[in-house]
C-alpha cells in the first residue's frame, strides 16, 4: 500500500512539472467557490442564493485551470496583480492587529499631517506630549 501511494505522488510530480501550481489567489478562489456552493446548498428556503452555487463551480474551475497552466508568467501577473490589491486591506488588519495585542503597553496617534499611525510607549495619563511623526517629522500635541 505505502509503495502505491509513494507511486503516486512521483507521478503527479512528473505531471505538474512545467506548470504553475498552487498559489494565494488559487487558494482563495478554491476557499470561496466552496463557500459560496455550500451556501447554495443550505439554503433552499430562498431562492435568489440558488444561483450562488454556479458562480462557485465557476471559481472552483478557475482556480484548477490556473492550477494546471503551462502559462507561468502570466499566472503570476495575474497573482501579483491580486496581491496588489489586497495589500492595503493587510497592512490595516496588520496594524489594527498590533494595536488590540499591544494595547497595554503602547499608543498610537495618527499624524494629522501624513495620517501615518505613530506608536509610542503608553505614556503617563493627564498630560500633554510632543509626538514627532515618523515618516514626515511633523510634531504635534496629544494630551494622554
Amino acid at each position: 500500500m505505502r509503495n502505491f501511494f509513494q507511486n503516486f505522488a512521483y507521478r503527479m510530480q512528473y505531471f505538474m512539472q512545467g506548470r504553475y501550481g498552487d498559489d494565494e489567489l488559487n487558494r482563495i478562489l478554491s476557499r470561496t467557490g466552496l463557500v459560496l456552493v455550500l451556501i447554495s446548498l443550505f439554503s433552499r428556503l430562498w431562492y435568489p442564493l440558488a444561483y450562488l452555487s454556479p458562480i462557485g463551480f465557476m471559481m472552483a474551475l478557475w482556480s484548477m485551470f490556473r492550477m494546471f497552466s503551462r502559462n507561468i508568467y502570466k499566472r503570476q501577473r495575474e497573482n501579483a496583480r491580486y496581491n496588489e490589491l489586497v495589500k492595503p486591506i493587510r497592512k490595516k488588519k496588520n496594524l489594527y492587529n498590533n494595536m488590540f495585542r499591544e494595547r497595554k503597553t503602547h499608543v498610537y496617534y495618527k499624524c494629522p499631517n501624513c495620517k501615518t499611525y505613530v506608536r509610542l510607549r503608553m505614556p503617563p495619563k493627564g498630560k500633554k506630549i510632543a509626538v514627532r511623526c515618523t515618516k514626515c517629522y511633523n510634531e504635534f500635541i496629544k494630551r494622554t
